[in-house]
């Protein structure tokens, strides 16, 4: 008996349910050590020269894994390589697989070889550093030691892919605790000795310690790898053809956050560039946990469909998912306007991270925030095209939220803002971003705006009403230089999570929100079990 629409859209969302909670789960345990290793970053090396330096430097590579391997080849790949395991064509995929990596493998060898030996040119694109020597010495050091890490990370990428393909989520998500531990392990393995030098070292490490989890699952899928070039294959040049738009369409967003920081951060002045690496990284806590957790999670279900044809189930899931972002974000975001210092000194203002360099992040995240819900949203409704084979629609609307970016951060630096005016400019852009790809997306997708619409104003108003009860309990305590110990930050932190839970919770009930009664039900599941 064949299964109605609805038994088939009920059997994908329990699919992309326990996915979420996969991907929720190792995220959180991810975040968790991320906090340790953000929190040992700035105890250890504290905000100053060197580590403007480091993080300027760390940034190139991770972009390039963002761009080359991470989101861009997941992107283009899974719808491929899931239509040759939904038509049982197993062994035309893992050839397919392999072509793909070879010739990525030659670009980036190619490509690290290049930035081994002009990595003072690339650290002179900052133009805060021009003139600085002592920073471009630095810069260079660690660019040249960080730059192997993206062959590694594109591996590992690749095997992402292949498992998410497969339904497999554990062993990607715990790709990213290992590397994770690896960086702890350096910053205090090599904290008297190489310093951050040796930080690199474990970064390096720990991206080929992403490679190696993953292989054994593989292996266990039918992995069969062989070294061919296929260029002909048309399926081939079908992934390149989806993957460079999808490249370049997810590089402008990840530009955004990783590279407009790091070259307005630079004219702003000594310890910009770690303070907003530091308050991007905690706006990444929930934008992982939620946001890419729900993107990953629907999206090779997403590519199943659209490899079906049924399409109005994928709409659906679709709707479903951007729905989904919205009941975490927006909390979220309340929540670290509110309550931002105190995040910050819980997870960051230990040993020479002082209370000064706690505001200067604090300040950064509150404008950061302000876009959190867009970076969620737009995760979701990107997949949505490339699930429909359209990669071209992200590429315009990044490319407007870009051209909007500069120009903005340019002038908001020079007003009493300064490097919080760079996230704000981004927050900003990343907003108009979301608002296009909601119009084309109903346009195009036939997103049904009927029922994201009203649970995203319920969500809105609940949310600032719990900023609102947050702020009032947060003022109440007075937190300043003299009061901000790790006890009482500790204690504000839990009144004003308590307070924020309870009236966010009761306005959900009372405004009957869906999205937060299916979460919270799951969540009640798991803890049962």
């Amino acid at each position: 008996m064949a299964e109605t629409e609805d038994q088939k859209l009920a059997k994908a969302s329990t699919t992309v349910k326990k996915a979420i909670g996969i991907i929720m789960v190792a995220t959180l345990l991810s975040r968790l050590l991320g906090f340790i290793k953000q929190t040992s970053m700035a105890a250890i090396f504290g905000s100053s020269l060197q580590t403007d330096a480091f993080w300027a430097a760390f940034a190139i590579p991770d972009l390039l894994y963002l761009l080359v391997s991470g989101g861009a080849m997941t992107a283009a790949f899974i719808p491929i390589f899931t239509e040759f395991i939904t038509s049982g064509r197993k062994e035309e995929g893992w050839r397919f697989a392999s072509t793909v990596w070879n010739q990525i493998a030659i670009f980036l060898i190619v490509f690290i070889a290049f930035g081994e030996v002009f990595a003072d040119f690339i650290i002179l694109l900052l133009p805060g550093f021009r003139n600085n020597h002592e920073a471009l010495a630095y810069g260079v050091v660690f660019v040249r030691l960080l730059y192997p890490m993206v062959f590694f990370t594109a591996l590992a990428a690749m095997c992402n892919g292949i498992l998410h393909s497969h339904n497999h989520f554990t062993a990607p998500s715990a790709s990213w605790l290992i590397y994770n531990i690896c960086f702890i392990a350096a910053c205090f393995i090599f904290r008297h000795t190489l310093g951050l030098r040796g930080v690199c070292i474990g970064v390096v490490f720990g991206a080929l310690s992403m490679v190696l989890v993953q292989l054994p699952v593989m292996r266990a899928k039918g992995m069969r790898y062989s070294f061919v070039i296929d260029s002909k294959n048309p399926d081939v040049k079908r992934y390149w053809k989806l993957f460079l738009p999808v490249m370049l369409g997810m590089s402008l967003a990840q530009i955004n956050l990783m590279i407009t920081p790091t070259i307005f951060g630079s004219l702003v002045g000594t310890g910009a560039i770690t303070s907003l690496n530091y308050a991007n990284r905690m706006m990444f806590i929930p934008l992982g946990m939620f946001g890419s957790a729900i993107s990953m999670a629907v999206f090779p279900t997403m590519s199943r469909m659209a490899a079906e044809g049924d399409f109005r189930n994928l709409e659906r899931a679709l709707a479903r998912g951007v729905r989904a972002t919205f009941i975490f974000s927006l909390p979220c975001s309340a929540f670290f306007i509110v309550a931002g210092i105190l995040c910050i000194r819980l997870v960051f203002g230990y040993g020479k991270f002082t209370f000064e360099n706690c505001q200067a992040t604090a300040f950064a995240l509150t404008f950061y925030s302000i876009g959190l819900m867009g970076h969620s949203a737009n995760q979701v409704i990107n997949r949505g095209f490339y699930a429909r084979k359209d990669s071209i629609t992200p590429v315009i609307t990044g490319i407007i939220a870009l051209t909007i970016t500069a120009p903005l951060s340019w002038f908001l630096i020079k007003t009493p803002l300064r490097h919080g005016g760079i996230a704000l400019a981004i927050s900003i852009a990343t907003l108009f971003d979301m608002i296009l790809l909601i119009i084309l997306a109903k346009r195009k997708l036939a997103l049904d705006l009927s029922s994201v619409l009203p649970m995203f104003l319920k969500t809105l108003f609940a949310s600032a009403v719990m900023g609102a009860a947050g702020w009032f309990v947060l003022q109440k305590i007075n937190i300043g230089p003299d009061r901000f110990g790790f006890k009482l930050s500790l204690e504000a932190f839990a009144a004003v999570c308590a307070v924020s839970g309870i009236v966010f919770a009761a306005l959900a009930k009372i405004l009957k929100i869906e999205e937060f009664d299916e979460m919270l039900g799951m969540v009640i599941r798991k803890f049962k079990r």
